[in-house]
């Protein structure tokens, strides 16, 4: 069971990581915060809105393990 917690925790990390030190996600945040803190976007729909640029970057770069 201990193994199988860190297991997730490392792929927990490992992705929060990578997508705090993405270039475009780095830019976007600061964006977003002030979308949000302005009341033009609702924190779900920023956060949504990130995480499909994220996903989309990652769909162009091929990853194939």
């Amino acid at each position: 069971e201990q193994s199988k917690y860190w297991m997730y925790e490392s792929i927990n990390e490992q992705l929060k990581e990578n997508f705090y030190n993405n270039k475009k996600i780095k830019a976007g945040l600061i964006e977003k915060e002030q979308q949000v803190l302005n009341a033009e976007f609702t924190s779900f729909t920023a956060a949504k809105k990130l995480l499909d640029t994220y996903f989309e970057e990652l769909k162009g770069n091929k990853l194939v393990y």
